[in-house]
């Protein structure tokens, strides 16, 4: 967790670390900084997540991307990290041109994922360009890269399969290519109406 050696006693930085969609402003020594207290407590990092628009239509957006995700690999790097965790992004009104804008994306990006021993596993998820399981599986699938994975959230699993909730076939769908899964409680949005917040009750609390 990002928050985990963060208190205003301790920590000289604040809560921008590491970075969101917009290039990681992060320095060097506060990357450092947090590697070290990680270390200290006697952890380390199983993945890390985060996100860039490397789908989006809009080109320049889409090469803004790919320079935030080289700054994050470096810091990555800096951190020991060797997994990271993602999601599509893009625009699901666009989904034939955000699939073309995500694979000139990692056209460039897993060659650099690979030569580091990193690895990105990405999501679909609701509201990307695609948010069904088999669709982001065959992105995956079509590089057969071992420096990159598909993750299944389960909190999206209705999002997955058009409200079936059929998670064994998903999970065999993605077969060998599946390296990471989220595990939360989860409801089925189709039933209702949808949300893409899980439980629906977030949103009258």
């Amino acid at each position: 967790q990002n928050g985990l050696f963060m208190s205003a006693s301790t920590n000289p930085y604040d809560l921008r670390f590491p970075g969101y969609w917009t290039r990681p402003k992060a320095t060097n020594d506060e990357v450092l900084w947090h590697a070290k207290a990680i270390e200290k407590a006697g952890l380390k990092i199983a993945s890390l997540t985060t996100g860039f628009r490397i789908a989006d239509p809009d080109e320049f957006m889409r090469e803004y991307a790919i320079d935030c995700w080289k700054r994050m690999i470096e810091i990555g790097e800096l951190m020991g990290v060797k997994v990271f965790n993602s999601e599509l992004g893009g625009d699901r009104n666009q989904p034939e041109l955000c699939e073309a804008k995500m694979m000139r994306s990692l056209d460039v990006l897993l060659p650099i994922f690979e030569s580091k021993g990193m690895r990105l596993d990405i999501q679909a998820h609701p509201n990307d360009f695609y948010e069904r399981n088999d669709d982001a599986c065959d992105i995956v699938k079509c590089y057969d890269s071992p420096s990159f994975a598909y993750l299944y959230a389960i909190p999206h699993t209705f999002h997955y399969d058009e409200g079936i909730g059929d998670i064994a076939a998903m999970l065999k769908y993605a077969g060998k290519h599946l390296k990471h899964v989220i595990v939360a409680d989860t409801w089925n949005y189709s039933k209702l109406f949808r949300y893409n917040a899980n439980p629906p009750d977030l949103y009258w609390s």
